[in-house]
């Protein structure tokens, strides 16, 4: 939204994230609305039409309340459903459960990458980004350019470049809302660096595959936390994941017993009853060029009013810490 706002575009952005959709039609007029959808939202729709649909990634998330992986996928091709010739879908290569959608879809594919060099879309040839689409292949933006949280963000920049050009948004002004964007709060955001101790609020890291894709972002070594409430989700595939990226890890909140039933003795743990103390044992264990990654796997209800309360709460800790 911030990049096509920037090509002086009138642009509203909610749903799911922010402002409810239906209380951006009392904004006025515009030339894009921009939504972000849940699988809940998408229960409810019949005839949404984008002109640009993305799907970013999709792990099994609140199989408390869908049937199955199988229902939750069908609720997220939905976004696709009503597309034509005239409109565009952009899907995720490196997510096997992504790569693959909409073949049958009328849209024109668009697929980004972080992992692989594509005959077309989006991705990184070493530390740049290419977009090669539309019969032209352009160099857009070197990571190092970013800023340290940008880069972290380098999934999500791919697909919002792909858009921008898409909406005839020049190369220019992309570049440039991007040097000086802020990342968006609660997912992978920097919050402070102490001692040589990057903390980072990833309170947005609500499922299993979320918290995956954050360790990976991460080539260091990594205090999490972790904890919440649970979402009927399958906690396994964090298991070698952690035991090759995470340090040291803090549970909190009521899914510890079921993280210790995964983890089994073969991972180092503590244990908290608070955010509070779970940062301070997160900082006693942390070391000069570390991560304290706060990136729960869980929703928050049962401590936080929501996974924004508990991001607010983690970032105010960790900014009066001292020493």
């Amino acid at each position: 939204a911030e990049i096509i706002s920037q090509s002086g575009k009138t642009v509203h952005a909610g749903g799911n994230l922010g402002t409810p959709f239906i209380s951006l039609l009392d904004q006025g007029d515009a030339d894009y609305r921009i939504l972000e959808l849940s699988s809940f939202q998408m229960e409810a729709t019949s005839g949404l039409h984008p002109i640009v649909s993305v799907i970013l990634n999709i792990n099994p998330d609140h199989m408390d309340r869908h049937k199955d992986f199988k229902s939750y996928v069908e609720l997220k091709e939905k976004i696709f459903a009503h597309q034509t010739q005239n409109d565009f879908l952009i899907l995720n290569q490196d997510d096997p459960n992504t790569r693959n959608l909409g073949k049958g879809c009328p849209a024109e594919r668009i697929l980004f990458s972080t992992q692989t060099e594509l005959d077309k879309g989006i991705f990184l040839r070493g530390n740049r980004i290419i977009a090669r689409f539309q019969n032209n292949e352009r160099k857009m933006i070197s990571l190092e350019s970013l800023s340290k949280g940008m880069r972290w963000q380098v999934e999500n920049i791919l697909p919002a470049i792909a858009v921008a050009l898409l909406l005839d948004v020049s190369q220019e002004v992309i570049l440039q809302a991007l040097k000086n964007f802020t990342v968006l709060e609660h997912r992978l955001e920097w919050v402070r660096t102490m001692n040589g101790v990057d903390f980072v609020n990833d309170s947005k890291g609500t499922n299993v595959g979320s918290v995956c894709k954050s360790l990976n972002t991460f080539d260091c070594p990594i205090i999490l936390i972790a904890g919440g409430k649970d979402k009927e989700t399958d906690f396994s595939p964090l298991k070698s994941l952690m035991k090759e990226k995470v340090k040291h890890l803090v549970l909190i909140g009521e899914t510890r017993d079921k993280f210790k039933g995964i983890l089994n003795g073969s991972f180092g743990y503590e244990e908290s009853d608070s955010l509070e103390e779970a940062v301070h044992l997160a900082k006693a264990k942390a070391e000069d060029g570390d991560i304290v990654l706060l990136s729960p796997a869980c929703a928050s209800f049962d401590m936080f009013k929501d996974y924004e309360d508990r991001g607010n709460r983690f970032k105010t800790i960790v900014k009066n810490l001292e020493g």
